[in-house]
């Protein structure tokens, strides 16, 4: 909802940027409000209705092509409420990528949400009560929007050939995405995966804190290299200090060393001047 209620911002924000276009905006407006209204009403309704054992199935391929919608696939009131936001984007091409990417983040959210009203099969009831409002509030969503005159312009749109492929696309790799991350998680436990209230907030608290465990652990060589240096200059001192110089200079000064020492010398230069 944040996400939709975000593209709607961006369109009364242009409308007031721009207010000739106003009533292009407004009518893409309407229709995306509208659409919106009525797909969340089926999701949010559905779930109570598909705790009902005798037409769970039915719920639930009603429920995923709620989500489409949602997710604006082709054929369906979420492909007219995209092509309407697009057009009046038109001039703003940046945030038509920025909606074809949050298309695939609404594509992954929806197919968290379908796995987990299969995965919950604990609260069913055997009742066979038929949710005949929600079934007619379906109708009214699948159907509705094709009808609004806001949406007339986009009909015959709606079903060429390459609309259909490029708003496809986005949907596609969400679906890639999900059953990805599916098949990686599927035999791994679950708790590893789930994330508590804080949603974005507590991943940035993990994330920092493995930068952090990381960075110690860097910060921790770097200072026992650097201790190793210190006690190696250390004990190169002592080494030095130990030293003693003395018996090096009598060892020199004795008159058969000192003599060899000065015969090599000369000898060296008496080479040196041969050779020039």
């Amino acid at each position: 909802s944040i996400s939709q209620m975000g593209a709607i911002a961006i369109l009364l924000g242009v409308g007031l940027l721009y207010p000739n276009s106003w009533s292009m905006i407004l009518s893409s407006i309407l229709l995306y409000t509208s659409h919106h209204a009525l797909v969340k009403g089926v999701l949010f309704l559905g779930v109570g209705a598909a705790e009902y054992e005798s037409h769970r199935k039915y719920v639930i391929a009603g429920l995923g092509i709620a989500a489409l919608a949602l997710a604006g696939a082709p054929l369906t009131s979420g492909l007219l409420a995209k092509l309407s936001l697009k057009q009046a984007l038109m001039d703003y091409p940046d945030l038509i990528k920025i909606i074809s990417l949050s298309t695939v983040g609404t594509t992954l959210l929806m197919s968290r949400f379908i796995y987990l009203l299969l995965s919950n099969k604990t609260h069913l009831h055997r009742g066979r009560t038929l949710p005949s409002l929600w079934f007619i509030l379906f109708t009214i969503m699948f159907v509705s929007p094709w009808l609004l005159p806001a949406s007339r312009p986009f009909v015959m749109q709606s079903v060429i050939l390459t609309v259909l492929i490029k708003n496809s696309t986005p949907i596609m790799t969400g679906i890639c995405i999900a059953l990805l991350a599916y098949f990686i998680t599927r035999k791994r436990d679950k708790s590893v995966f789930l994330i508590p209230e804080g949603d974005i907030i507590v991943l940035l608290e993990k994330g920092s804190k493995s930068i952090q465990d990381s960075l110690d652990k860097v910060f921790r060589y770097v200072n026992y290299k650097i201790q190793k240096f210190k006690t190696s200059m250390e004990q190169f001192r002592l080494h030095i200090s130990a030293f003693d110089g003395s018996q090096v200079e009598s060892f020199l000064s004795r008159w058969p060393i000192t003599g060899a020492c000065y015969l090599t010398i000369i000898i060296a230069i008496f080479i040196l001047l041969l050779i020039k």
